[in-house]
């Protein structure tokens, strides 16, 4: 009797760890057939990341040649090549280097087959004067070779009179006086050196000046004190 109760016992334990495993391995198959239906799966992870990624780089980059219609961002418009005017608004220039007598390069700016230098490299260059000017509310650039303008002789010319039109000059305000001096009553040039000299032609052009003023104006006003 108790070699059968044991012979029975082993059976019974026998089948009842098979029994186990086998809802254990169904239990286990039927949970990764649902975890790869649902959309928080892994591979659904997947899928989704790689979709985002493609439409992130189908935006960024143009399709079939054609730019996307979104507005630039800051940062993508200040990355823009360094090309002025667009399609249909005019020429477009860009940035190109001068090279003056195998010495010199300056960065200037081509438009086609013209090359445009900087003034203020030219000004200096070439001893030549240019501004801007304002008129009626409108903006010119006025250039010329010289400071000086010709004026009409008033009649003939006598050794003590007016010098030639030096009734309508000022020295005083030209570029390159730097001031009058308050000790010598002269102006101080700069036209060969910023720091500032004596310059005989300067010094009589601003005489003869003041002396043709001094025959064409009126008269200060006088009165007793």
């Amino acid at each position: 009797m108790r070699c059968l109760a044991a012979r029975v016992n082993y059976k019974t334990l026998i089948f009842i760890c098979s029994l186990f495993t086998l809802v254990t391995v169904l239990l286990w198959n039927k949970c990764n057939d649902h975890q790869s239906t649902l959309p928080w799966g892994p591979q659904s992870g997947l899928r989704a990341d790689s979709l985002e990624k493609r439409a992130a780089a189908s935006e960024s980059n143009p399709v079939n040649g054609q730019p996307r219609s979104e507005e630039a961002s800051p940062q993508e418009q200040q990355k823009a090549p360094p090309l002025v005017g667009s399609k249909g608004t005019g020429p477009k220039y860009e940035e190109i280097d001068c090279v003056i007598n195998e010495d010199q390069t300056i960065r200037c700016r081509r438009e086609g087959s013209e090359v445009y230098m900087p003034f203020s490299w030219m000004e200096k260059y070439f001893e030549i004067y240019g501004k801007i000017a304002q008129y009626d509310g409108f903006e010119r650039f006025e250039f010329s070779h010289s400071y000086s303008k010709v004026y009409a002789q008033r009649g003939p010319y006598h050794p003590d009179g007016v010098f030639m039109s030096f009734e309508g000059y000022n020295v005083e305000v030209r570029d390159r006086v730097k001031c009058i001096s308050g000790v010598e009553g002269v102006p101080l040039s700069t036209q060969w050196g910023p720091q500032g000299y004596f310059y005989p032609i300067q010094i009589a052009q601003y005489g003869l000046s003041h002396y043709s003023k001094n025959l064409t104006e009126k008269p200060p006003p006088c009165g007793d004190v």
